[in-house]
């Protein structure tokens, strides 16, 4: 109970305006390829197919490879906080970065 209490608390994404989350996960091995990339691609081949206005994502501050690559996809920071996790390498708390895509005016 507790923890679903303190994730109820945290900043989300206006599901009105950005209904589809994306989660990707690519193995070590494998990053660096453009694999993560092209999941993306084919997610949002799909939104743009249902007429989805809007994708949401969170991540890390120290994800700095997809943070960039967030960026250079033109999502935008709707919001920083103090995850309720820790970092699975330093067991410090991280802050979390939540980002918005508006597919609606991406005019594609």
């Amino acid at each position: 109970g507790y923890a679903r209490e303190v994730i109820a608390r945290l900043p989300a994404a206006d599901l009105r305006v950005y209904p589809a989350h994306l989660h990707v996960n690519v193995a070590a091995d494998y990053r660096g390829q453009g694999l993560g990339r092209a999941l993306m691609a084919a997610f949002f081949d799909q939104c743009f197919m249902l007429k989805v206005s809007g994708v949401h994502l969170s991540t890390s501050d120290q994800n700095v490879a997809a943070l960039g690559l967030y960026h250079v996809l033109g999502f935008k920071i709707l919001a920083r906080f103090c995850s309720p996790y820790k970092s699975t390498v330093s067991r410090k708390p991280v802050m979390t970065v939540l980002m918005g895509l508006r597919l609606d005016r991406l005019g594609i």
